[in-house]
């Protein structure tokens, strides 16, 4: 049963977020990013790191840059135990509508080549595949590059 919008918040990411956010990201991701990795993340003027609540906990959570009318979504996760229910679908549709209203043209990410359910929501949500980068993750699993036009700049 997908989740509606009316029934989760999202909010820029605290300090004291970050051991749930870990959380999360050590069960979705078989590399998961470090604590200093997001704390670096935190410093950069270009990026947006934002949580997603159900309820009192985070759920989720989106890290993304932007930089010259451009977005990159580096990283975007929802609590295991909540796949299937449409969250990262509303947390991405969340993160799209911050693109269009920060005047962003194009949003790029990266997303394992293995990562089917990831890719299938990306492309429903319009994302193109672009190009891949073999071997790219430690592992040496293949990233698949998409992109999405939010407006295309007039000739």
């Amino acid at each position: 049963m997908e989740i509606s919008a009316d029934k989760f918040r999202v909010r820029p990411l605290q300090p004291e977020d970050l051991s749930r956010v870990l959380e999360i990201e050590s069960a979705v991701n078989p590399h998961p990013w470090t604590e200093q990795l997001f704390r670096d993340e935190l410093e950069q003027p270009s990026a947006r790191l934002e949580v997603l609540f159900l309820g009192e906990t985070v759920d989720g959570f989106a890290v993304t840059r932007c930089v010259a009318g451009e977005m990159e979504i580096l990283n975007i996760a929802v609590a295991p135990e909540l796949h299937g229910r449409g969250l990262g679908r509303q947390l991405l549709r969340h993160v799209l509508q911050q693109g269009v209203e920060q005047g962003v043209q194009v949003v790029f990410l990266e997303v394992r080549a293995g990562n089917r359910p990831a890719r299938n929501l990306y492309a429903s949500s319009g994302f193109v595949e672009v190009g891949c980068r073999k071997g790219y993750y430690r592992d040496g699993e293949d990233a698949i590059l998409m992109n999405l036009e939010l407006f295309k700049e007039r000739e």
